[in-house]
């Protein structure tokens, strides 16, 4: 092919704020940036750095921007010209195209922001060059994430120095009594607090989201990714996919899903035989799902649970389950924040 990833354009291009953009210009990258599922949880102030830290690259036909299982660190808007995407399906699967992307496209956001590899390969198709904008994930990280606000945050609790850079970072207790200070709804205690037993087994895993890098601390580019990830309306689809994800490859399989969804975790038996199952993951259930199929099935998951408890309950296959039993639904459900069924139809 003519090209190689993401690290091949690094000797040659260095990030930095590119030639003064034209009004139509940053429009065009802003509504890309906009319409993007995971980059809308960025602020106004960090969509508006990333936009001035993006650069043009022109790609010639069969370059390749983005190769499957590699560490993805760029994301892209196309602006001119048309990119094939394509995937594994399925592990040890051939890479097959699933789609053709043209103008205003935004790609490699997942990998970019979530710190997994890429779960998709991306070239240059047709017989025409083709334009991006692109930003790394070194800039994104030091320069778009870090707002002066995050900043103060951060500082404010971090207590301890990396051995090797001197730079400031969280440890797991500065973490949570972060947390802890800013989740509480009363004003009177938002102060400084002592992480208790309680409250590290209960924000605890949330730690292990912002460390992405699984190097024990959490730093200030891990710390703003964190907030801006928990501020969206739909952060616990974020977390999800990254709970489940645990060997950060970009994509979640059927197994990592019931490891998650446990009987332990949910206090019963999924059926993994249902429909959904079949129409997430494939009739032989082993399709991969990346970020944005994953939070379609997890919301999916989320009226599907309550229709299989309350089928488990209605033992007489007539709509209508028990007090006691709809108690009992409402018990199990409420361990994970479910919806409760109202009545079968």
């Amino acid at each position: 092919d003519g090209g190689g990833g993401d690290d091949d354009y690094d000797d040659v291009i260095v990030d930095k704020p590119s030639m003064q953009k034209t009004p139509e210009q940053r429009q065009f990258l802003a509504e890309a940036v906009s319409y993007n599922r995971l980059l809308k949880v960025l602020d106004a102030e960090q969509q508006a750095a990333l936009i001035e830290h993006m650069v043009p690259v022109t790609l010639r036909p069969g370059d390749v921007l983005m190769r499957h299982g590699e560490r993805g660190d760029s994301f892209y808007v196309l602006e001119k010209g048309q990119v094939q995407v394509s995937r594994r399906l399925r592990p040890g699967g051939k890479e097959r195209p699933v789609a053709t992307l043209s103008r205003g496209y935004a790609f490699g956001e997942q990998a970019f922001m979530l710190n997994t590899r890429r779960s998709a390969s991306v070239a240059v198709v047709g017989d025409e060059p083709a334009r991006v904008w692109r930003v790394s994930s070194q800039v994104f990280r030091k320069l778009v994430l870090p707002t002066p606000r995050v900043r103060q945050l951060f500082e404010r609790y971090a207590s301890a120095y990396d051995m090797r850079s001197g730079e400031l970072v969280m440890t797991p207790d500065d973490f949570l009594r972060t947390l802890e200070t800013h989740t509480n709804p009363n004003p009177e205690h938002q102060e400084a607090r002592t992480v208790t037993p309680e409250s590290a087994s209960r924000l605890g895993y949330l730690f292990g989201i912002a460390d992405l890098n699984r190097q024990g601390v959490v730093r200030l580019d891990d710390f703003a990714l964190f907030l801006a990830l928990v501020s969206d309306p739909d952060s616990e689809y974020n977390f999800v996919f990254l709970l489940a994800d645990q060997d950060r490859d970009g994509q979640v399989g059927l197994d990592e899903v019931k490891l998650l969804l446990s009987k332990r975790a949910l206090g019963f038996d999924v059926d993994w035989d249902c429909n959904l199952v079949k129409r997430f993951f494939g009739p032989n259930r082993d399709r991969r799902l990346r970020f944005n199929d994953f939070t379609m099935f997890f919301s999916n998951m989320q009226e599907e649970i309550p229709r299989q408890l309350f089928m488990r309950y209605d033992r007489e296959n007539n709509g209508y389950v028990s007090g006691k039993d709809f108690a009992e639904i409402i018990n199990i459900l409420g361990s994970w924040g479910a919806t409760p069924p109202r009545r079968a139809r």
